[in-house]
């Protein structure tokens, strides 16, 4: 049994072929010029006819979309410096922001927690919850509100050619 790769126009493996007759009993000769021999190639490798060795892509360079959107998905990493409880990664997903931004809205016309509450849970990353207090929550979304506006101005930066760095984690409050 013999191993080929077939390959596409830009010598990209697209197919793994194992036969036990010469290429040319079996397919045509169109398909047989887009064959190699492929012993260790993957789908998806690029082969050098050169040096008649097979490697891996090189991966594309991450866009400024790219790199923005990893980030919003990572979240915002929290050091508190008063109370060590509250350090973690929190989400700043649309739901997230929602969720603290409706507790907010509540503050601001006195209502306080939901529920009277003194603290109120809010889930990190993971899933585990952490008990904010008012103070707290609102250290918490002007962490978010300015960590969120730097990825921004650092995203409109860098679309529009203009050097730029993204902000740095963690994110200190009280």
């Amino acid at each position: 049994m013999a191993t080929w790769a077939r390959l596409d126009g830009n010598n990209v493996v697209v197919e793994i072929i194992v036969i036990s007759q010469p290429p040319s009993s079996c397919f045509t000769s169109d398909i047989v010029l887009t064959m190699v021999p492929g012993d260790g190639a993957v789908e998806g490798q690029i082969y050098d006819p050169n040096t008649k060795t097979f490697s891996n892509p090189i991966p594309p360079t991450p866009t400024p979309t790219d790199l923005l959107n990893a980030k919003l998905g990572a979240g915002i990493e929290i050091v508190s410096t008063g109370t060590s409880a509250l350090n973690g990664t929190y989400p700043i997903t649309d739901n997230a922001i929602a969720n603290l931004t409706g507790l907010l809205a509540g503050l601001a016309e006195g209502l306080g927690l939901p529920l009277g509450q003194s603290t109120v849970p809010l889930a990190d990353t993971s899933g585990v919850p952490h008990n904010f207090s008012v103070n707290a929550l609102k250290d918490l979304a002007s962490a978010i509100r300015d960590y969120k506006y730097s990825l921004q101005v650092t995203w409109n930066l860098l679309e529009a050619s203009q050097p730029a760095n993204w902000p740095s984690l963690p994110v200190t409050i009280a």
